[in-house]
């Protein structure tokens, strides 16, 4: 049996759920964030002036936690952020709320850990 530490990063825990975003007519699986992808999205959704930039940071969770479910790749690319933003507020939301609450970011993850 290996250490505490082989353990931690030998276990995988990147969860996956696929969103059916029928907007689109297409099944996308969003995964937890990493913690590299974590701190890139809570950087780049602030302003030089210190406010938060929710037109990039909405894009930046989708280029983030979006996945082609047949070949598990990533579905965007920082260069696809507009393209995103200018799609359907409802259908990126779908992914938006689930990315977030894979990630531990969102009113209904803190009370599955406030409810565990």
């Amino acid at each position: 049996m290996g250490t505490l530490r082989e353990k931690i990063f030998n276990t995988v825990d990147i969860e996956r759920e696929t969103v059916r975003v029928d907007e689109w007519g297409v099944d996308v699986e969003v995964r937890t964030m990493s913690g590299a992808d974590r701190a890139r999205y809570l950087t780049r959704g602030v302003k030089a002036d210190g406010e938060t930039d929710f037109e990039r940071m909405n894009a930046e969770v989708i280029i983030a936690t979006c996945f082609d479910p047949a070949t598990g790749e990533k579905l965007f690319k920082a260069e696809d952020r507009d393209a995103i933003n200018a799609k359907s507020a409802k259908a990126t939301g779908k992914l938006i709320e689930v990315a977030m609450r894979l990630a531990g970011l969102s009113k209904g993850a803190d009370d599955e850990v406030k409810n565990s």
